[in-house]
């Protein structure tokens, strides 16, 4: 004891030494079982994780009507698709090869103007009034003068019991015509025939449709109609309506015939339901251009498929992409040395000629086509105009431009009414759905291989047979549809 007490201090800081000496060796040897620990946790954890999430019947059923729901939502786009665009050929036997030549090719042609003509019924569209009709106007304005004439001179003659020379007509003249007769001026800003200017500058418009053949001829022309336009106004290719002429179309012509005529019948079928909707509203004897959305079909022009994938330079028509002001468009300026009007071609075809640089080649959903509309639409109903042919398809604008009509006070030609009217230009770029137009697997499509073939390549030349601005579009202007296709006359069956 005496040993302990003596030496306390030694002991207690040996005793200190060794514990300390313990605990070192213990906590090197407890970190490794720590980590160890702590890795089984882990492990642990994972384990009791992946027995939670494991696909069982509960989670399978989820995934289950998860792929029900995106299976009808598929089945749900593909209605809709077959609603939007119930593409139907013309005849059987054409596409994507024709099977009966040349039957197949006879009645197509025979559908393809019928389709043209019935464009122009959907949209109670006539032209402005020819020469002849406004002779034929004269004539009944005269008849009925004479006639006039002729009761009231009978009837004067009953009342003073007096006898009245022969030639009771001979002074309607100078009623019919004010201020010495007609006289045969150029045409108007309108458009009109050039028929009806009259010597007297001061009659009242009521006055002039009484009285000028001209005047009466348009007014009657414009109560008859919702908008004018004429078939001189639709995109027609030209082998498809001469072909008895020349050779005989192939089926890439009779393709782009077929296309062409889809497009219009979409964009022009939506302008028609847009003047029909209005008129709707409207009283019976308000219904006609005047107070009509769009008053005038002025031109249709459909392009060929845009291809290429390169951005290349900008090499599209000036003003594209633009959305104000005019924009003069490309016209052949070579038609009026045949006698004919400039056409209007269509949007260019290079993919740098429109800020979407979308083409048939680099789009994996759908080939792309471009084409162009000029109308004269009442100006407050601009939006509602393209609203509508947006909705018809997929179809959007690439490009508006617009200016205001010259007017004419002379009431001949083409009368769009008092309100504020636009002249304009709308290009388009509408999209075709693989789906529907090359076909599935399951379901073979109607477009002929060669321009699949011409598409997948990223090339779309014309050869001689195509030639001009657009899809079958001579290079001298406008198609030069046979005699009875001209302006003002009915297609011919």
């Amino acid at each position: 004891m005496a040993f302990i007490k003596r030496h306390m201090m030694l002991l207690s800081c040996g005793l200190a030494a060794m514990l300390s000496l313990a605990l070192l060796i213990l906590g090197i040897f407890w970190s490794d079982k720590s980590a160890e620990a702590q890795e089984i946790h882990t492990l642990l954890q994972s384990v009791r994780r992946v027995g939670r999430d494991s696909p069982n019947d509960k989670f399978i059923d989820a995934i289950r009507r998860k792929n029900e729901a995106l299976i009808g939502q598929k089945r749900q786009v593909d209605q809709y698709l077959a609603r939007v665009n119930p593409r139907q050929p013309l005849v059987p036997n054409v596409f994507p090869e024709i099977t009966v030549v040349p039957v197949s090719i006879y009645e197509f042609r025979k559908a393809y103007i019928a389709a043209l003509n019935e464009l122009l019924v959907r949209l109670k569209a006539r032209p402005a009034p020819n020469d002849q009709e406004i002779r034929e106007m004269e004539l009944q304005i005269r008849a009925y003068e004479e006639d006039r004439r002729r009761k009231e001179l009978a009837e004067d003659t009953r009342s003073r019991g007096s006898s009245v020379r022969s030639g009771v007509g001979e002074d309607s003249g100078s009623r019919l015509f004010p201020g010495g007769g007609a006289v045969f001026g150029p045409t108007g800003p309108t458009g009109g025939s050039g028929i009806g200017a009259y010597a007297d500058a001061n009659m009242t418009p009521e006055e002039k449709a009484k009285s000028i053949p001209a005047v009466r001829m348009s007014l009657v022309r414009a109560h008859e109609i919702y908008c004018y336009g004429s078939t001189a106004s639709l995109d027609a290719v030209k082998e498809v309506m001469e072909w008895e002429l020349g050779r005989r179309p192939d089926v890439e012509q009779l393709w782009m015939a077929q296309m062409g005529l889809w497009i219009q019948q979409d964009v022009l079928g939506a302008l028609a339901k847009l003047n029909d909707d209005t008129a709707s509203r409207l009283k019976e004897e308000d219904r006609w251009v005047a107070n009509m959305p769009v008053k005038d079909i002025l031109s249709f022009a459909v392009g060929t498929y845009t291809v290429g994938t390169e951005a290349g330079t900008e090499t599209g028509a000036a003003g594209m992409g633009q959305g104000a002001g005019w924009i003069e468009p490309v016209t052949d300026r070579s038609a009026s040395a045949t006698g004919s009007s400039a056409a209007t071609i269509p949007p260019p075809a290079e993919p740098a000629a429109a800020f979407t640089r979308q083409t048939s080649t680099n789009n994996p959903l759908a080939d792309v086509m471009r084409f162009a509309v000029e109308l004269v639409v009442a100006a407050r109903d601009l939006p509602r105009v393209i609203d509508a042919i947006c909705r018809s398809g997929f179809y959007a604008p690439i490009s508006v431009s617009y200016r205001t009509p010259e007017t004419d006070a002379s009431f001949v030609g083409k009368i769009y009414g008092p309100d504020p009217i636009m002249h304009v230009r709308i290009e388009w770029e509408g999209y075709f759905l693989h789906e529907i137009y090359r076909g599935t697997p399951e379901r073979p499509g109607l477009m002929p291989q060669k321009i699949k073939d011409q598409i997948q390549e990223g090339r779309m030349l014309r050869d001689a047979t195509m030639p001009g601005p657009g899809p079958g579009m001579p290079p001298g202007g406008p198609p030069q549809l046979p005699p009875g296709m001209r302006p003002g006359a009915p297609i011919p069956s």
